[in-house]
């Protein structure tokens, strides 16, 4: 076996890792879309919750908001717990809060699902990180060389 040949063996993607990607690829589209989706139904929660445009707008407003503020704290603890931990508590939160916002009769309890929604989708950072498969041995992507 040649050089290229032993190469091309080692870096063989197994069926595995391609699940894997194209879970966290298909919950990533979800989360994005989940950002942009209730633009067009703020008229339709204003009427249902009879509330003002500036009250509905905080539909999309917090989850922006407390999206960002889930990255920094994302890269914190993304050092103290497993990938795979980070994943699952994100995933969850994220179900969580979808399943709050369907059946939300009031709309404190809609803002309470958009934040639930955002913190999981904040952890989106720790579910790429974790997307991609690390060789044994090799430092995880982000991780600060052993001294």
């Amino acid at each position: 076996m040649n050089e290229q040949q032993l190469v091309a063996e080692q870096h063989k993607v197994t069926r595995k890792e391609i699940t894997v990607i194209g879970i966290v690829l298909a919950g990533a589209f979800l989360a994005i879309l989940n950002q942009t989706v209730l633009s067009p139904a703020l008229p339709k929660l204003m009427d249902a919750f009879s509330i003002s445009a500036g009250t509905a707008q905080w539909v999309t407003s917090i989850y922006m908001l407390v999206n960002g503020i889930m990255v920094p704290i994302t890269g914190f603890l993304i050092d103290r717990f497993s990938t795979r931990k980070l994943f699952f508590v994100s995933l969850i939160s994220f179900i969580v809060g979808t399943a709050l916002c369907a059946g939300a009769q009031t709309f404190e309890l809609l803002i309470v699902g958009r934040v639930l929604q955002a913190g999981g989708r904040g952890g989106g950072p720790a579910r790429r990180r974790g997307a991609s498969p690390t060789p044994r041995g090799a430092a995880r992507p982000g991780a600060w060389p052993a001294s």
